[in-house]
């Protein structure tokens, strides 16, 4: 048989403790540094999501400060496009009234001259000339990009000034003739009677005054039209003066 036999070391206790010492300390100082180091990390951490918040924020607000201000803009020109929109019905419902009472006036007229072939050709002569120029103001309201942009196209066209004159006179004619109104037209002072103007425009605004002082002129009163040429304007151009004058009651 073999002989079995225990090796035993004995080690002071003292010895032990001091050596285990060192290693102690050094396992909790790399303990302490770790959970400094985790801190730092997830402080570093916390300060970058917040960062990316506040970067993330401040870009939304920008994205909705933007938004905001493409709304208000967008409010505004509809707000615009609306007040002209209600402008222009509301100016060119004045000029749509004086063509129609002519071509009333005139329709009258002719059926009760119907058998005054030459009366009533010059009645229907009159007919048409208010009705073109109410088919050029209809033309004006269909055309809604006009209306919405507050802008007023000006067209250049070749005029005799007494063709126009004459037709400003036809289109009012109803209305004095109704109140028994004198009219009187002076183009006495004008040496250039074939112009280049915007016919409508220059209709609109004599109908407009003249349907005004024929309002606001009692009955049996005067209405008078004077166009004067001026001297003074650039050579290719003409200045011309218009003035109404009636005896409106103030």
């Amino acid at each position: 048989m073999e002989d079995l036999f225990d090796l035993y070391a004995y080690t002071d206790e003292r010895s032990v403790f001091r050596e285990s010492i060192p290693l102690i300390l050094m396992a909790l100082a790399g303990y302490i540094l770790l959970v400094m180091v985790l801190r730092v990390l997830r402080r570093r951490s916390v300060q970058e999501m917040e960062q990316q918040k506040k970067e993330q924020e401040k870009k939304y607000q920008a994205q909705l400060e933007e938004q905001n201000r493409k709304l208000e803009i967008a409010l505004q020109h509809e707000g615009a496009a609306n007040r002209a929109k209600r402008e222009f019905l509301f100016n060119m419902s004045h000029d749509i009234r004086t063509p129609m009472n002519a071509i009333i006036g005139f329709t009258s007229l002719a059926a009760t001259h119907i058998d005054h072939k030459e009366q009533v050709l010059d009645y229907l002569k009159k007919i048409s000339t208010s009705s073109q120029h109410l088919l050029s103001l209809i033309n004006d309201v269909l055309d809604m990009s006009r209306i919405e942009s507050g802008k007023v196209k000006i067209e250049e066209k070749a005029v005799h000034l007494p063709d126009l004159v004459h037709d400003v006179r036809s289109i009012i004619q109803p209305d004095v003739s109704a109140k028994r109104l004198s009219l009187f037209i002076d183009t006495m002072d004008v040496e250039n009677e074939d112009i280049i103007t915007d016919p409508l425009r220059l209709n609109q605004i004599l109908l407009n005054i003249l349907s005004n002082a024929i309002k606001f002129t009692p009955t049996g009163g005067t209405i008078s039209i004077r166009i004067a040429q001026k001297n003074g304007a650039p050579k290719g151009r003409g200045c011309y003066e218009f003035r109404i004058k009636d005896n409106a009651l103030v």
